[in-house]
């Protein structure tokens, strides 16, 4: 088999999943129009309200709290983009063609990483139009331009574990679409991504580790803001993504023996 084999169906399904979110006019809608919208809805929900008590929180100025929504809403929005490259696995389980995942001659666990990736650069549109808004909120400099570009490569490869993670587990199980909903408003609210975290009561908080949005959106918003950067906020991120990274190859592993020992795709 040639070398290179595995690599080009790597980069077909990263270019499948751009094509197959590229082509219509909802596309454009879902990764372009409604996460501006979702922005705009946060801001002025917030401009209604004295934005004085956010000094608990080091928003201390409009341009903080621009910053604070812009990126917290970019977060998001690139998980739950990778979250969508899910629907097609459960589109193939339906039409009985999931087959595709172990006769694949490449690494299967590479391959759901691929999907996801292939989601978040058919979202390159998203990721430009939310860097303008900070950059030209922020003081333009090398430095903040070279910080930012950094931050984008944190958030892709965030979203990519993230996403993996959700095509795995609709490898496993078709009564899994629950997890949709778990990941679109849940996530936002616990995130952070709408309100900081720490206005949230204990029990709250400790929902919101589950998510690595909520790390990478600390992270993020942290860097932005001016402030210190401690190693609880890398730990906590490090470890948030190795939890979902193993607990994905796990979930993997499973799937593939259901496989080998019934020859049946489905858990029921």
């Amino acid at each position: 088999m040639d070398i290179n084999y595995p690599r080009r169906i790597l980069l077909a399904e990263i270019k499948k999943q751009y094509r197959n979110y590229n082509r219509n006019l909802a596309s454009f809608m879902s990764l372009i129009i409604w996460p501006l919208l979702s922005f705009l809805s946060i801001y002025y929900i917030y401009e209604s309200f004295d934005l004085s008590v956010l000094h608990n929180f080091n928003i201390n100025s409009k341009k903080d709290f621009i910053i604070f929504i812009t990126s917290g809403t970019l977060v998001y929005n690139c998980f739950w983009v990778s979250v969508q490259s899910a629907f097609e696995i459960l589109e193939e389980r339906q039409n009985g063609t999931i087959e595709f995942v172990f006769l694949s001659p490449v690494n299967r666990l590479l391959l759901m990483y691929a999907k996801a990736f292939g989601c978040l650069y058919s979202s390159l549109g998203l990721l430009i139009i939310f860097s303008i808004i900070i950059v030209l909120t922020m003081e333009i400099t090398a430095i903040v331009i070279f910080k930012i570009l950094l931050l984008l490569v944190l958030i892709t490869f965030c979203s990519m574990i993230w996403g993996g993670f959700i095509n795995v587990f609709f490898l496993i199980s078709r009564d899994s679409t629950f997890v949709f909903t778990v990941c679109d408003e849940p996530m936002r609210f616990f995130s952070g991504s709408m309100v900081p975290v720490n206005t949230f009561p204990f029990v709250f908080k400790a929902i919101s580790i589950v998510f690595p949005a909520t790390h990478c959106t600390k992270l993020v918003q942290t860097v932005l803001l001016g402030e210190k950067t401690t190693f609880m906020n890398y730990f906590g991120l490090f470890l948030s993504l190795a939890s979902t990274f193993i607990i994905t190859f796990i979930l993997m592993r499973k799937a593939e023996r259901q496989n080998m020992n019934t020859g049946n795709l489905q858990l029921y």
